[in-house]
């Protein structure tokens, strides 16, 4: 039977060439034959009689930029019309899965046959610092509320919601989605990662690292990486992926150990990362980071590399002695990077961490989604 499916993003396909769970959602769901999948996200633009920007990529999922008309368009009636012409693009029977909770009048003007919605990040929570201008304040007030009308409506309105934590899913269950939730947690490329994964000579060599590999924003404690710098003066603190053009590392820049570098292609990073001792996950104790589980914990442990983290609640689940280590404060932070340091390469360990990145592969994480997708009678 073909099968059109509509996926509902926050930016483009290629967006920072980084690999999210949306993009295996998609990437999955083009594998199967006769179907056709558009990836929609809201395209900025000032302008009412703009067009769709249409792309087809290389691996079959065709880009739908929507124009987003002040940015305001995703949260309200306005780019409705622009939803119309999607009914001449439907093919068989059609599904959409929102992977952010906007565009939410898409099925009632297209006549979706299913909705799904794949709640991964906790939307309706901020991360300003607090030391942002009263008018970005006020604007991120009013956004969160427009956010959270349309979440209320999609989760509503879906015939089933996958969650990737267990916060989210307690938060998802408090808005009466009775029973229809089904927790998926994220996963790592264990096939991409596993390629290096035992430490060896090359990554047992003179510099001595702690890494931090992903997006430099508001919801990372940077005064704690400072911290990791000055307890850690020996170790070159590597600190790799975009930064975030509201967030200041001027701090950061003034330590001798500290490496910023960019982004670099996916796949490089699994070598990269099995060249550290300690992979860190230092988030900011903020309502929003509780419901986060971070690609980048699969990922150190699939390269068989220790994990710290702070501010994470979601991932207490998978805490192991040698293995991933989750602290409450600065103080256990600083304490359980020494041992895990000390433990790194304990080949038992080592192997372990590597087992439960095995476990948590994006191929498990996959076919329970799309098994379930599959499964749903249209």
């Amino acid at each position: 039977m073909q099968k059109t499916y509509f996926l509902i993003a926050p930016d483009h396909f290629k967006k920072n060439n980084t690999k999210f769970r949306r993009h295996r959602i998609a990437e999955a769901l083009i594998q199967e034959g006769g179907s056709k999948v558009y990836w929609l996200y809201p395209l900025k633009s000032k302008k009412m009689n703009t067009h769709f920007i249409k792309e087809t990529l290389e691996n079959g999922v065709t880009c739908l930029g929507v124009p987003d008309y002040y940015s305001f368009g995703r949260y309200s009636n306005i780019s409705d019309r622009y939803f119309r012409k999607l009914k001449e693009l439907v093919v068989g029977k059609s599904t959409i899965i929102y992977t952010i909770p906007i565009f939410k009048n898409i099925p009632k003007l297209v006549g979706i046959n299913r909705v799904y919605y794949d709640c991964s990040d906790n939307w309706t929570e901020s991360w300003l610092t607090g030391k942002e201008s009263l008018k970005s304040k006020l604007i991120e007030k009013l956004k969160l509320q427009l956010v959270g009308k349309e979440e209320k409506s999609i989760i509503k309105g879906a015939n089933k919601i996958f969650v990737s934590s267990i916060f989210l899913q307690q938060k998802v269950q408090y808005q009466n989605s009775g029973n229809k939730i089904q927790l998926v947690e994220n996963g790592v490329d264990f096939s991409l990662f596993n390629t290096t994964n035992m430490p060896n000579e090359s990554n047992s060599n003179t510099e001595l690292s702690i890494g931090y590999i992903g997006g430099l924003k508001n919801k990372v404690d940077l005064k704690l990486i400072e911290l990791v710098a000055d307890e850690f003066p020996n170790y070159l603190i590597y600190l790799i992926g975009p930064i975030d053009k509201n967030t200041d590392i001027s701090l950061l820049k003034n330590k001798t150990n500290v490496r910023i570098k960019a982004p670099i292609p996916l796949e490089s990073v699994p070598q990269r990362m099995s060249q550290l001792c300690l992979g860190i996950m230092p988030y900011r104790n903020i309502s929003y980071n509780k419901g986060i589980v971070p690609l980048k914990l699969f990922e150190y442990l699939a390269v068989g590399v220790p994990v710290i983290s702070i501010g994470l609640p979601s991932i207490k689940k998978f805490e192991e002695p040698g293995v991933l280590k989750v602290s409450d404060d600065y103080e256990q932070f600083i304490n359980f990077s020494k041992i895990l340091i000390e433990q790194r390469n304990d080949d038992t360990l080592v192997n372990r961490r590597i087992k439960i990145a095995e476990q948590n592969s994006w191929e498990k994480k996959m076919q329970l989604i799309i098994t379930a997708i599959n499964e749903e009678p249209i």
